[in-house]
């Protein structure tokens, strides 16, 4: 399994190792933090995940706010790590999702796996019909949405502006 956007919770990687699976971690936003094995069924990489590989250089969408970090395409970090398929992708991006899903979606790249973790952020105004066409075109079942705790802020009547959603192979 991916996780992608750790800022320094271990909780899920953690749990996750402890069901047997194999882990591997990026978020380049974690300072000081290198390349490194937690575990024998665990790999961290200071990568962040983007819609090209090389450097991201314009606005941060990390919680730090870091700049100028290295990002790399799930394709590229599946084919790196000699992966075809991933059981679960769990993803907490700080808004950069939206531009990764819409390539995942074009790219059939969620095909690629069985169960979708995210943190979804809506805190750009205006991008609602954006968000709404991106969620609806992933092609799983919607197993889980709940709002984020940690956020209150309301967009519109009850409606919060961050949700975690888990989405999983259609009959899966």
């Amino acid at each position: 399994m991916y996780s992608i956007g750790i800022a320094n919770n271990w909780i899920f990687d953690d749990f996750m190792i402890e069901q047997g699976c194999a882990v591997f971690s990026f978020d380049p936003s974690m300072e000081g933090v290198t390349k490194h094995k937690r575990h024998p069924n665990h790999l961290f990489e200071p990568i962040g995940i983007g819609t090209v590989d090389g450097i991201h250089t314009g606005e941060s969408t990390l919680y730090g706010q870091k700049t100028n970090y290295e990002v790399e395409t799930l394709d590229h970090l599946m084919k790196r790590h000699g992966h075809t398929h991933l059981s679960m992708v769990r993803m907490d991006v700080e808004s950069a999702e939206w531009d990764v899903l819409e390539q995942w979606i074009a790219k059939g790249w969620i095909e690629r796996m069985d169960q979708l973790l995210l943190e979804i952020h809506m805190w750009k105004r205006g991008d609602e019909k954006r968000h709404s066409r991106i969620l609806h075109s992933i092609p799983m079942e919607l197993f889980h949405s709940a709002r984020n705790q940690f956020d209150g802020s309301l967009l519109h009547g009850d409606m919060t502006r961050v949700y975690e959603m888990g989405w999983r192979t259609k009959g899966g």
